[in-house]
């Protein structure tokens, strides 16, 4: 496998870094902007977008056991962050077509 290619998790979550790089003030907004266009949470962890707080959580912890990579570790942090916060994941729901 070539250095420079990666997995779609792991793309992902490089580019989730990227787009958070210098705007440390307010990740959760700037994460939900970059991924109004860019990426999908739900596709992330492996659920539905109308799944309970609960099966969000139940995909956190099972992703985590797998000791992902530390980019991948911020996206899966960054997705519980919006996930499990109804006004920020309502703000991202309405950004999804």
């Amino acid at each position: 496998m070539n250095d420079n290619a990666h997995t779609p998790i792991e793309a992902l979550a490089l580019a989730v870094l990227e787009a958070l790089n210098g705007r440390r003030s307010d990740e959760s907004t700037a994460s939900v902007e970059y991924h109004a266009t860019h990426g999908n949470y739900y596709a992330l962890l492996g659920v539905e977008r109308g799944s309970r707080s609960e099966d969000i959580v139940q995909a956190l912890e099972r992703l985590r056991e797998q000791n992902p990579p530390f980019h991948v570790q911020a996206a899966l942090d960054n997705a519980e962050s919006i996930l499990l916060d109804p006004e920020l994941r309502a703000r991202y729901n309405a950004t999804l077509a």
